[in-house]
């Protein structure tokens, strides 16, 4: 006897589920638990259970159907008809049992074959094939196929996937009879026995046998018969579930519930179904409708959803469009609460935000207003806290530096020797940092947030490469007293680098791998616990409460992961420690946890795929973009797109075409769509694509064009505008294009108040302890940069120096040539009497010595060797013929002094300014600095210094500038403050003028003191030098030959002082600290605080 139902055909405008449980209860005669409901994931079954609740024409009470899913099916079918229970195989078993087989099977290839050749001995390059072959026989016998060999596939593949292919079948032979002898099973194995398994149901039927006759087989009892089975809601059936569905179809009451479109009823096609129009033909069924709603099938009476696009230009901009959706539609909502027509509740039961994408889930939750939704997709763990703090721990183990050892020990014995491993500092700084370990507790120490912050502050005085060992042996042999760890805390780092670093850093097995996991895992849950101050039992709480993702992990690891690592067929083998982090991370990555939204009230957030068969009134999609929907599948080396088709495996396009059902399905069944795209005009990295609206959104707009009769005009909005809800649109057409508000940036004048604290150390400075080159440089560049490092003292902060030591560079080279110079102190020299192999020695050794001082990279030391010899000799080449050193780093000293009687109108103008400067007439202040150098050339002098960066420049107009001295002279004497400006607007123009003019007033206030001086030999005070050792190493002027002695004179007598008491008196009575833009922002720790200013 044959069956054979018609199909039936739910139109996809209509609520399936709704009306799928209608439909039950008219197919069992008012008794739905007769029913056997087949669905293709388990989410609808829940929505199935709340349509019964909710459908007013079925009597209650009722007993519901049995629902299961197509997967569960499958398990039932293979257990009942073949009577064994097998197991899941894992992973790791799947990659040993494969290797074996493919190793049996290359002692028996003949030595031409490529398989022969194989490197199967390296079990690291076998682990990504075997895990693509895995994923290989899993698409084959989902549809159902016994793997045939692919030969002659040479310069097709690469030469690993083309031996492999060459010997499918026996591979695939064996490793089925493997898994049928041990009694073990995958999903796809499962599938494909299921299906051999209902295809023996047709025996019985050609030998004559019926169900009518009571020969059928037994296992189908209680099980298929007197069952009404309903397979719900399929579309593009794999090869087995075909097999499957059409075995119950012929032998068991047994109908195919479809959610098409309506027009399949008349025999038409449409172009978004054509996989239901093709298994209509291919079973020879016919097709009968089923609605609650008979105009449904009726095409004029259908009704298109309204419909939005929102088109931005980046994520950020999509979730600005999506809260102003939630905004406007807010006053909606409270409008019908207070009407008392319906609830909140009732208006967001039927809306659904659809993620394509699991990284989208946190920032939709960020953006939606209402914060209690119900979440409905599979979460990867892989995103939690725990397993990135493993992955955190694979990649301090992945990334230690063993080159040094390299040259005198194997990989082997470095592996059995943790000592000789050095550990990558910032990787080390992020396990510090790692905020599951900071929120873990000790039992004496408390949490171990304050003694990972003191471990960071010791990691950053060592090197960029760090033994554990070496830097637990400095923790140890710290003294406690000098305030750094107790006993207690040195306890704790111990365990902490052992449970973290040293078990792993040894393993060469996955058993061993278990055993580091064990110990970690049992480590996290020892230390979760934290007790209240109180010490009160009842307020002892646990971590894994508040972060039920982690908890979740923590269970996997221990029930699921760490039992398959240890008593896998590959437990016991030696593996290298990238592949068995590689196997682990496999694993992780493929585990994810279900979020089950229930109720099923309320806003629902879901997942793409996790809402098929699903209907919502209200829909938003988020970043509908060509890549992400339809998609684009990574690329398989063992078998590319062109050739699974010679194994009859499913291609692209068919992936593709029940995508685009599901959407068009979910689109039919909704009143209101409202979609986020995005186009961008460049790719974000350079081999992304660029971002572009997905082949659905193209084809509404299409749509939209053709009945219109004329091209969309999308209205453009700035997001500022969105962000306000400040928008109003116009209903015309759905387009709408989200422009970026960001326009030109300036810097903005960012100023601290010169408040009587900051005066007090300004003039505690002044008067004691003096002030050099370097601090009036650092306030002439940027007095907001001066004010926070100079008073504030506030720091940068210091990592790990990877990079070249400008300022020990320069120290080096100080260093060596005073040392070089000073056996000619005092003397006339020659320039043929230098030695520079002399130098050389001397800077050689010198290097030496920094090397135990000062961390540099191999390549920074190996390039300041080279290079600093090739400057020391340019120096000896461009020295002068004749000179006469008179100091080598020559302290000098200064004296400035300040008039402050003819401020005393600013000082009454400003209480702050008086209050600290009451009863000051006169203002003395220290001067000093080191020069590096001072020369006699034919009975002139000249001061030196030694640059191994830049080189500052005077512009030699501002000399000249007569106009800009007297304005300086004037301000000088009769400093005021506006008080409608709230700033000194005449200094702080004037100090402008002198910044973009002098870089630096080194040299002027060297020549300033030295000029001072009463010293005889400084009478014929000539010009200053700066010697460039960066390039050529040679001496550029601070004033030019064209400078007359005159004019020199004037410049050392009057204008230096003017300048100088410039600076001074500005440090002093101007009332803010601004902030200046030049070349060395780039370098500033403060960059950050000079926000910019939107034009």
């Amino acid at each position: 006897m044959s069956f054979c139902s018609d199909f039936i055909l739910i139109p996809w405008q209509e609520d399936f589920i709704f009306t799928l449980s209608s439909l039950i209860m008219k197919e069992t005669e008012g008794q739905p638990n007769k029913a056997l409901v087949v669905f293709p994931h388990s989410r609808p079954a829940r929505y199935l259970r709340e349509a019964f609740y909710k459908n007013q024409t079925i009597p209650k009470p009722v007993l519901l159907p049995e629902c299961i899913t197509v997967q569960e099916l499958r398990r039932l079918i293979c257990s009942k008809a073949l009577k064994n229970k097998a197991n899941t195989i894992g992973l790791l078993d799947q990659l040993g049992f494969l290797h074996q087989i493919i190793l049996e099977l290359k002692k028996e290839a003949p030595e031409f074959s490529s398989l022969h050749k194989l490197p199967l001995d390296d079990f690291s390059l076998f682990l990504p094939w075997g895990v693509r072959l895995i994923n290989l026989f899993e698409d084959c016998w989902q549809q159902n196929k016994d793997p045939e060999n692919l030969d002659f596939l040479e310069g097709e593949v690469q030469e690993y996937a083309s031996a492999l292919l060459a010997s499918l079948r026996a591979i695939s032979n064996k490793y089925s009879l493997l898994l049928q002898e041990k009694k073990l099973t995958t999903n796809g194995f499962e599938a494909f026995k299921a299906a051999a398994v209902i295809s023996e149901l047709d025996n019985y039927t050609a030998s004559g046998y019926s169900k009518i006759n009571g020969i059928i087989p037994n296992w189908t009892q209680n099980f298929l018969v007197n069952k009404k089975i309903l397979l719900a809601g399929f579309y593009n059936l794999e090869e087995t579930e075909e097999v499957i569905f059409k075995g119950l179809w012929r032998h068991f009451d047994t109908k195919l519930c479809l959610h098409s479109a309506p027009e399949l009823l008349e025999g038409l096609e449409n172009i978004h179904c054509l996989e239901h129009s093709a298994l209509i033909k291919r079973w020879g069924a016919r097709v009968e409708g089923f609605s609650l709603n008979p105009k449904s099938f009726n095409e004029k009476t259908k009704q298109k959803p309204t419909l939005r696009i929102w088109e931005g230009y980046d994520l950020h901009s999509e979730l600005t469009a999506l809260r102003h959706e939630f905004d406007s539609a807010k006053n909606v909502d409270i409008f019908l609460e207070t009407s008392g027509s319906v609830t909140q509740s009732t208006v967001l039961e039927s809306t659904a935000v659809i993620l394509p994408y699991t990284e989208l889930l946190l920032p939709t939750l960020h953006t939606v207003p209402n914060k209690d939704v119900n979440i409905s997709m599979g979460y990867p763990l892989a995103h939690s806290s725990l397993l990135r703090l493993i992955d955190l721990i694979m990649r301090l183990r992945e990334n230690v530096n063993i080159k040094e050892q390299m040259s005198s020990l194997t990989r082997e014995t470095i592996q059995e020797n943790p000592d000789n491993l050095m550990y990558y500092w910032k990787d080390l700084q992020e396990l510090y940092r790692n905020p599951l370990l900071k929120a873990l507790n000790h039992p004496e120490l408390g949490s171990f947030a304050s003694l990972l912050q003191k471990l960071e502050t010791k990691l950053l005085e060592g090197e960029p490469y760090i033994s554990i060992d070496v830097l637990l042996n400095k923790i140890q042999n710290e003294r406690f007293d000098e305030g750094r760890f107790s006993p207690a805390e040195r306890d704790a780092i111990f365990l902490l680098h052992k449970i973290c670093l040293k078990n792993f850093a040894q393993i060469s097995t996955a058993k061993e791998l278990s055993l580091a996991l064990v110990e970690f895992v049992l480590f996290l849950q020892e230390h979760a616990e934290s007790r209240a101050k109180s010490l009160d039992p009842l307020q002892m709480t646990n971590l894994w409460e508040h972060f039920s993702l982690d908890a979740e992990c923590l269970y996997r690891l221990l029930q699921k992961i760490i039992p398959e690592f240890a008593n896998s067929v590959l437990s016991d083998k030696t593996l290298p420690i990238f592949a068995l982090f590689a196997l682990l991370r496999n694993i992780l990555e493929g585990e994810r946890v279900p979020f089950e939204g229930e109720p099923l009230t309320g806003l629902q957030i879901i997942g793409f795929l996790e809402a098929r068969l699903l209907n919502f009134k209200k829909l938003f999609i988020l970043d509908l973009t060509e890549d992400k929907l339809p998609g684009n599948p990574p690329q398989d080396p063992l078998l590319p797109e062109a050739l699974r088709a010679e194994l009859g495996l499913s291609s692209r396009a068919e992936r593709e075409d029940m995508l685009a059902h599901h959407f068009w399905r979910l689109y039919a069944g909704a009143d209101e769509v409202v979609l986020f795209t995005r186009s961008e005009q460049s790719a974000g990295a350079l081999l992304d694509e660029r971002k572009q609206r997905s082949r659905f959104i193209e084809e509404l707009i299409w749509e939209a064009e053709q009945e219109k009769g004329r091209l969309l005009q999308p209205e453009q909005t700035q997001e500022n505008i969105l962000e306000k809800n400040e928008l109003k649109y116009k209903e015309d057409d759905p387009l709408r294009i989200i422009l970026s508000d960001v326009k030109g940036i300036k810097r903005n004048f960012i100023s601290i108040p010169k408040t009587q604290p900051f005066i007090i150390k300004i003039l505690k400075q002044l008067e004691q302890g003096g002030v050099s080159a370097t601090f009036l440089d650092a306030y002439l560049r940027c007095p907001f940069r001066f004010a926070l490092e100079r008073l504030a003292k506030l720091k940068e902060f210091e990592g790990v120096n990877e990079e070249d030591d400008p300022r020990e560079v320069g120290k080096l080279l100080h260093q060596v040539l005073c040392d070089f110079f000073k056996p000619y102190l005092n003397k006339v020299i020659e320039k043929q009497e230098l030695d520079f192999n002399e130098l050389k020695s001397i800077f050689l050794k010198r290097l030496n010595e920094l090397k135990s001082e000062v961390h540099l990279p191999a390549d920074s030391w190996l390039m300041l060797e080279v290079t600093g010899i090739e400057r020391l000799r340019r120096l000896i080449e461009n020295f002068p013929e004749t000179t006469q050193i008179l100091h080598l780093e020559h302290s000098i000293h200064g004296e400035l002094i300040l008039n402050l009687k003819d401020k005393q109108l600013f000082l009454e103008q400003s209480s702050t300014f008086s209050t600290v400067l009451k009863n000051k007439t006169t203002l003395h202040c220290k001067l000093y600095g080191v020069i590096d150098r001072v020369d006699q050339r034919a009975g002139e002098v000249y001061i030196l210094d030694y640059k191994t960066g830049s080189t500052p420049k005077i512009k030699e107009q501002f000399w000249k500038d007569e106009e800009l001295w007297e304005r300086l002279e004037k301000w000088n004497k009769e400093i005021y403050f506006d008080k409608n400006k709230s700033c000194d607007s005449e200094g702080l123009e004037l100090f402008n003028l002198v910044s973009d003019s002098v870089e630096s007033l080194q040299m002027p206030l060297y020549l300033y003191m030295l000029n001072k001086t009463s010293k005889s030999q400084y009478e014929h005070l000539k010009n200053a030098f700066w010697v460039e050792l960066s390039e050529s190493s040679t001496e550029n002027a601070l004033f030019s030959d064209k400078v007359s002695d005159e004019f020199l004179s004037e410049i050392l007598d009057i204008k230096l002082p003017v300048l100088l008491e410039f600076i001074l008196i500005h440090l002093l009575f101007s009332p803010f600290f601004y902030s200046r833009e030049n070349r060395s922002c780039k370098y500033c720790a403060f960059m950050s605080s000079c926000k910019p200013n939107i034009l």
